[in-house]
């Protein structure tokens, strides 16, 4: 039976770093699982807020069924919960994914409750060099991994992170203020080196992923 997985980017740009790795995460399934049913979205298309705290998807007599909003998130929140997969690709703001995908992740972990095994994915994309990423990026991945390990139960996580992506338009970094100091040492020439490992980087995190899934 084939799989299903939804696709989240994160961002608000539909073709830059974090949509380019998830469609090469998707490539990389597709070569392992071509009959896997996979529904990519841009959440930034789509209207909706964070957790409320409105203790809903706690009733006892909504157990399993998940947040109990209704708006932009809600369809999509429902086909999160029944799919076999779900691989999500963000930038990283302050050290968390978008706010935007955050709010999304609020609604999907905090219901808990999924009665089947369900593998996650997170592609990370930043403009500091590994060596920064390497201290302060493991500790937000584990508190989010550990705080969706704790509700949800049956699921893998696992994350890519993907360093000195260029954060402006090609060609024009000499009119942007930079961000930080690492950021001042990334150059075209350097993303365009990398970039395309980085892009293989995720194909190849992307069969790992189907083929984990084909155990299931």
């Amino acid at each position: 039976m084939s799989k299903k997985i939804i696709a989240l980017n994160g961002s608000a740009n539909k073709h830059r770093n974090s949509a380019s790795m998830l469609d090469s995460f998707i490539e990389g399934i597709r070569a392992v699982s071509p009959d896997a049913e996979i529904e990519r979205v841009d959440v930034f298309d789509l209207d909706y807020k964070g957790c409320r705290g409105c203790m809903g998807c706690g009733l006892k007599s909504r157990k399993g069924i998940g947040c109990v909003q209704r708006d932009g998130a809600s369809e999509l929140l429902e086909r999160m919960r029944a799919a076999d997969g779900i691989v999500f690709a963000t930038p990283v703001y302050f050290w968390e994914p978008s706010a935007q995908l955050k709010c999304l992740l609020e609604r999907f972990i905090y219901p808990g409750e999924l009665d089947h095994h369900i593998e996650i994915a997170a592609i990370y994309t930043m403009y500091q060099p590994e060596i920064v990423s390497e201290v302060k990026l493991p500790l937000h991945a584990q508190a989010l991994s550990g705080n969706a390990k704790g509700f949800l139960k049956n699921i893998n996580w696992t994350e890519l992170a993907v360093n000195q992506t260029q954060t402006w338009e090609s060609g024009k970094s000499d009119i942007y203020i930079s961000p930080g100091p690492e950021a001042a040492a990334i150059s075209e020439e350097i993303r365009a080196k990398r970039w395309p490992s980085d892009l293989e980087r995720g194909k190849k995190a992307g069969e790992e992923f189907a083929k984990r899934l084909a155990k299931i």
